[in-house]
């Protein structure tokens, strides 16, 4: 009941503070034909304003009266593939008797109340009664749940995934019997058949629910392997039997295409929302976009395949095309994959009290005391996230002792959980799984007050020992001997596929560097503070048959005629739709020395005459930069393409060949980057940071300190920080070193060189006990840092720690730091 009145105060609150929820209205068409009583069919809402302004909600009623006789199309991909969801909104607005927008709220709080009562369910299945019911309000009054809820077809997941979690955990934990475990696989099945019909993301759900019982039921492989595989057989006939009305979706060509959107799940925004480093070295893409997907799948067609016809998305030889673009992609690059599995495992497992996610966001419309309560809460999310991963290790090692099968039940399940949503690491992808860290804390919390009950209480302790097993020793070595053989199946792999993955990239981006290439003429064109430099010699010549074309165009930007350390690059296209104008911008960072970076990417084209069912004609139009920047455009040319699956966008500093050539997981594994130089203000020029790091600085010395945390170390002109803490104690934004006040003049520089080989830190200036300037470094490898004091007046030097990972080590060398005479910002 408190949650449903949660959800019931939140949702208008959201929309009332101009929140948009969105779950795909324009296609909810036959949702209003089924409540109007036309049958499940989709109306053609460009015959009827009134049905057009409502689906695109610029209205928020619309009046079945409007739909008598209006004419009818096919069910689209996403109304076959949505079915039971749009059939339940339907029913909704048919119970209600008017079909508005603001009339789901019902349906909200009943899927938010029926998910909390579902989780206080699985948390009673690992920890006492008073723990479950206080997780279960922690879960009814997440910011993480309720920011997803508005947004229905995302949200209505959540219930099924934790009715699929419930059932799996009856089934491990017994009891056994044919009828128990039958049933448990055909409401299994059930669920997940139609959980599909409400969100897609229910079909990951299927390999492991069979493989729940197929392993882990209780009792022995041999003796009851007729019983695993009946339930298997007969969670898999239900699991077709409630999806069976969306079926055609799945088969190919029929509108679902996985490959495209695991394709787009590895486009750069959710790299870095997983926290995989690859050093911006190679990408996918540029950003997540389904014609962007299109366009890299058609060009493989077109430059693989010699198929030059333009693949409609979603159609059969789409569908299949997509399939080799992504299986070809697994085979270069199959450490990445196999990576970004494990950095979703991190991520996921730290929550609720991941930073990056709204369960540590308060939003403003929340009322008082609500809003007090909560940034309680946040607070403490945040002291929690520091003891990350203790209690998740405690709580398995726990399991594991007291029952081998279920420790490792316990280990590959949370890891599916926290690793599939590696496949497009969104937070409307993984909310849901904030269950996952309630239920691993509150088991530890039971399990070390039952362990205190027994010290004290014969009874309780009677009860404690029933749980142990008969032979403590044999299980404390099995469980060492579980998690040894667990290590190396986690780490070989990687280690192996990382191995392979390296001498492969270097090979590709060496034949990339040294390939021949044709130079593009730069006229530069300036429009106030724009300089665009057109390149129509990158799409010249290419065919006129529909397909999408491409040119792998190559730019040099830096050298002596370049005195910014960062340029804003934007590639510019025409195009026909917004959804094909592929124009976007990037930052480039620039060398000190004059050998510029490099930047390579596909151009693509489509020719405007073709005659494709889908005419949408592109090209691209050339390079476009800041007029002040002009001169760091050094030169471009066009290269020969490698034999990769998809055109790469590739980044190419002077150092390019020190790079680690894999991905690795932020805060865990330190990794090899490019060397970069950090500045303030941003745009200092080249030559001014020049001139500061090469000065000779005045150095500061062990007298200058005023406090410093024992992780920190000065040797002459050398410091160094290693291990974990700061000043005061444990946590990721520590001072580590703080430095008495002294008066700098204007224009005076603080300069720092050094290497981050684990962790990120802050630099900055002080003064009346605030931050004046902050400057962080967060890439490990080889940096240097300029700060150029904004005025005069007296200031304490800081050096921070700055940790966003699940780590909280730092171990950075600074090598030089000092003070010098440097120019102001010019």
């Amino acid at each position: 009941m408190i949650a449903v009145v949660v959800a019931s105060g939140y949702v208008p609150r959201y929309v009332a503070a101009g929140g948009k929820p969105w779950f795909y209205q324009p296609e909810f068409g036959a949702a209003v034909m089924q409540a109007c009583g036309f049958g499940y069919v989709n109306p053609d809402a460009a015959s009827r304003p009134e049905l057009t302004a409502f689906l695109e909600r610029r209205s928020d009623t619309v009046s079945c009266d409007h739909l008598r006789g209006v004419a009818q199309r096919p069910l689209s991909s996403m109304q076959r593939a949505f079915r039971y969801l749009m059939m339940t909104v339907g029913e909704t607005w048919s119970l209600r008797g008017a079909v508005s927008w603001s009339g789901l709220l019902p349906l909200y709080a009943l899927l938010y109340g029926i998910t909390v009562v579902l989780a206080f369910a699985v948390f009673r299945q690992a920890m006492s009664l008073p723990l479950a019911a206080a997780a279960s309000l922690l879960l009814a009054f997440s910011t993480l749940h309720l920011n997803n809820l508005p947004h229905l077809r995302d949200y209505a997941k959540a219930p099924f995934v934790l009715a699929l979690v419930l059932c799996a955990l009856r089934a491990v934990l017994g009891p056994v019997s044919v009828r128990r475990t039958l049933a448990l696989a055909a409401g299994a099945g059930l669920v997940t058949g139609i959980g599909i019909g409400f969100r897609n993301d229910l079909l990951v759900a299927i390999p492991a629910m069979a493989g729940v019982f197929l392993l882990f039921v209780p009792g022995s492989l041999r003796e009851q392997w007729t019983l695993r595989a009946g339930a298997v057989a007969i969670y898999a006939i239900a699991v077709y039997a409630a999806m069976f009305p969306m079926s055609s979706v799945y088969k190919t060509g029929g509108g679902g295409s996985t490959p495209h959107l695991i394709l787009l799940g590895l486009t750069p925004e959710f790299s870095a929302g997983l926290g995989v480093d690859n050093s911006r070295l190679y990408e996918l893409g540029f950003e997540y976009r389904d014609e962007l997907a299109l366009a890299i799948i058609d060009n493989y067609s077109d430059r693989q395949l010699g198929d030059h016809r333009f693949l409609e998305m979603y159609g059969a030889d789409y569908d299949r095309t997509a399939g080799r673009v992504l299986a070809d992609y697994a085979r270069d690059f199959p450490a990445d994959l196999l990576a970004r599995v494990y950095a979703s495992a991190v991520r996921i497992t730290q929550l609720p009290h991941l930073e990056s996610t709204a369960a540590v966001v308060v939003p403003d419309f929340i009322p008082e005391p609500w809003k007090g309560l909560l940034l309680f809460k946040t607070k403490a999310l945040r002291v929690l996230g520091s003891w990350w991963p203790w209690p998740l290790a405690v709580g398995i090692t726990v399991l594991a002792f007291a029952n081998l099968r279920l420790g490792l039940a316990a280990v590959i399940g949370i890891g599916y959980l926290s690793g599939y949503p590696a496949l497009q690491f969104q937070e409307r992808h993984f909310f849901h799984l904030e269950f996952v860290s309630w239920l691993v804390i509150g088991f530890v919390i039971s399990s070390g007050w039952h362990a205190a009950l027994a010290a004290v209480q014969r009874e309780a302790r009677e009860r404690f020992v029933a749980l142990l097993p008969d032979r403590p020793l044999r299980s404390a070595i099995a469980v060492l001997v579980a998690v040894a053989v667990l290590a190396i199946i986690i780490v070989t792999p990687l280690w192996v596929l990382r191995r392979y993955q390296a001498a492969h990239v270097t090979t590709l981006l060496h034949d990339v560097a040294r390939a021949d290439r044709t130079a593009v003429p730069l006229a530069p064109v300036t429009t106030g503070d724009s300089t665009m430099f057109p390149m129509p010699a990158a799409v010249d010549g290419l065919p006129v048959d529909g397909g999408i074309h491409s040119r792998y165009v190559a730019a040099d930007l830096g050298g002596p005629g370049c005195d910014a350390l960062r340029v804003n690059v934007t590639q510019r296209y025409r195009a026909a739709s917004i959804g094909y104008d592929f124009s976007h911008r990037t930052v480039v960072d620039i060398p000190l020395s004059d050998t510029p970076t490099r930047i390579v990417f596909p151009a693509y084209f489509r020719n405007p005459r073709s005659t494709a069912t889908l005419d949408e004609p592109m090209a691209f139009a050339g390079l476009e930069v800041p007029t002040a920047q002009a001169g760091c455009l050094a030169g471009a040319s066009l290269v020969a393409p490698p034999q990769w699956p998809a055109l790469l966008d590739l980044r190419l500093p002077p150092d390019w060949e020190r790079v680690t050539p894999y991905a690795t997981i932020s805060g865990v594994e330190g990794r090899q980057n490019p060397a970069r130089t950090y500045t303030v203000p941003d745009d200092l020029s080249r030559s001014a940071a020049r001139r500061a790091l090469a000065a000779s600085p005045a150095l500061f010395t062990e007298g200058d300190i005023l406090k410093v945390s024992p992780t920190f170390q000065m040797h002459g002109g050398e410091w160094r920080a290693d291990g974990v803490g700061g000043v005061g104690g444990r946590g990721p934004l520590l001072y580590l070193v703080e430095m008495k006040p002294r008066r700098i003049e204007k224009g005076t520089a603080f300069i720092a060189e050094g290497t981050i080989e684990k962790g990120g830190v802050t630099f900055g200036l002080v003064a009346d006990d605030e931050w004046k300037v902050q400057l962080h470094v967060r890439q490990t490898g080889d940096f240097s840092v300029v700060i150029v004091a904004p005025d005069t007046r007296n200031y304490k030097v800081v050096f921070a720690n700055n940790l966003l990972g699940m780590s909280l080590r730092n171990r950075v060398t600074l090598r030089r730091v000092g003070l010098v005479a440097a120019p102001s910002h010019p």
